[in-house]
């Protein structure tokens, strides 16, 4: 009884509460994994706030100085009614984190710290990814107030001359309010005796700061973060290629790596006195400079790894779309401007998605815009599904189907969380869907009719056709 006893006491507390919720979130998405159906909402959600920003940074998928291809409204906003609503919702879901992140600056939507309220409120996990360069004094002490619980912070550089090299539009009085930001969040986290929000500083890596890692790293103790990361520039094909490593510099940068002591095999864990900073992802990044072709290779990741992110993730975009993955952006499955989030996630299209990205090839046809292969956003969030634990829970999954045993024991913990398959939904407003190419036909040959309401139409040659044809005409843009 004891041993109970002190069980209980500790999934009461916080911690232990977070821990059982958790769990029970991952059986449910690999459960759903193995059998094809859905028994909870996404894992983790990306919401992008607002498609405004000021910055301009030079690998920007969006508004970098090199890119000549049309630009979202700089004004678009979710609207505030529907970002609290979606926020509700994925928190009804089951949805255990939500990130505030890119298409723009999250703190230049209106109501942001409404919606990161609200979202705390809710008991999810709350990720803000910012440059932080537009907030006052009385911001930075919201977000500790408001228990943020991870602030990544775009820098990609260590020093002034680096961050206007990557961000050409600022002065170097930008960096120097981002270090004051940075340091104001670490003295006011130690004055009021707070851990949250943890400290993320981000570097995109490409030939124009590769050599500043060593800054970098020096930046980041100076601010006081909790870890950094790197990631090799994901070029836009003809618009950002000048940014690209050559192989001389691939050679020099992992050097540099190794004389830092990144990606050595060792802790991935820098310490200087009694502080550390932790280096996240270090192994990927590495293997992804290392690969032969100068660009960002994922093959032999993408190949090894059954794609579960259908079950574990989602993105809504500041004009509704919602996209099943960071490089799905030509691939929206639904708006929320017209439908719920519940509803589009329980769609037929969805469950076409889920089905092919976890069994089909990736060079099928249907993942032509995706470019699975050429860098893969969601890797981390696929290795987090993909551990030796993972592997075998879903292969208990599998075996419940012809082991009696094991059949009994799954059937036991479904009952016991009172495990139930979510409903499937039929959105027919498609006409009222907003357009992201010249017209309605483009729209559908990315988004055929037909395989949406046929629910798993995995052999339509002609809509896959129509893609391609479409896909080129878009790229000739």
């Amino acid at each position: 009884m004891p041993k109970f006893s002190y069980i209980k006491r500790f999934l009461s507390g916080p911690v232990g509460y977070e821990l059982f919720k958790s769990s029970v979130a991952v059986y449910k998405v690999l459960k759903g994994v193995a059998d094809g159906k859905v028994y909870t909402g996404p894992f983790r959600a990306e919401i992008y706030p607002t498609f405004h920003c000021n910055l301009g940074c030079i690998a920007c998928w969006t508004y970098s100085p090199l890119c000549t291809r049309p630009w979202p409204p700089k004004d678009s906003h979710l609207p505030t009614k529907i970002f609290l609503q979606v926020i509700n919702d994925l928190a009804d879901m089951g949805t255990q984190s939500v990130t505030l992140v890119g298409g723009g600056e999250p703190f230049l939507h209106p109501d942001i710290f409404e919606a990161i309220a609200l979202i705390k409120k809710r008991q999810m996990k709350c990720v803000v990814n910012s440059a932080l360069h537009v907030l006052g004094p009385k911001s930075i002490e919201k977000l500790s107030d408001l228990s943020v619980d991870l602030l990544i912070c775009s820098t990609w550089a260590g020093d002034a001359d680096t961050y206007i090299k990557t961000h050409p539009t600022v002065s170097d009085k930008t960096f120097d309010k981002v270090r004051r930001n940075l340091i104001a969040i670490k003295d006011y986290k130690e004055k009021k005796g707070l851990v949250a929000p943890r400290v993320t500083l981000h570097n995109v890596i490409c030939n124009l700061n590769y050599r500043n890692i060593a800054k970098m790293l020096d930046f980041g103790f100076e601010v006081g973060a909790n870890e950094i990361r790197f990631t090799p520039i994901d070029i836009v094909p003809g618009q950002t290629d000048c940014l690209l490593l050559s192989s001389s510099q691939q050679e020099e940068l992992i050097t540099i790596l190794k004389e830092n002591k990144i990606g050595d095999g060792s802790s991935n864990t820098i310490w200087r006195g009694n502080r550390k900073l932790h280096i996240s992802g270090a192994d990927i990044f590495v293997g992804r400079i290392k690969s032969r072709k100068g660009i960002s290779v994922d093959h032999e990741n993408i190949k090894a790894i059954p794609c579960t992110i259908g079950w574990s993730f989602m993105i809504i975009h500041p004009n509704g779309e919602v996209i099943p993955c960071c490089k799905g952006g030509h691939h929206p499955l639904g708006n929320v401007l017209r439908h719920s989030i519940k509803d589009i996630w329980q769609s037929c299209h969805y469950v076409n998605f889920r089905v092919k990205a976890r069994d089909a090839d990736k060079n099928d046809d249907y993942f032509l815009n995706i470019k699975c292969f050429q860098f893969c956003d969601n890797l981390i969030d696929l290795l987090a599904f993909n551990t030796p634990t993972m592997k075998m829970f879903l292969g208990w999954f599998q075996a419940a189907s012809h082991n009696p045993v094991v059949r009994f024991i799954v059937e036991t913990v479904d009952r016991i969380l009172k495990l139930k398959a979510l409903p499937l939904k039929s959105l027919t407003d498609y006409s009222a869907l907003p357009l992201t190419f010249n017209s309605l036909e483009e729209r559908e040959a990315i988004w055929p009719l037909a395989e949406l309401q046929s629910c798993g139409s995995f052999r339509d040659t002609s809509g896959q056709r129509r893609a391609k044809e479409s896909h080129d005409k878009f790229e000739r843009r």
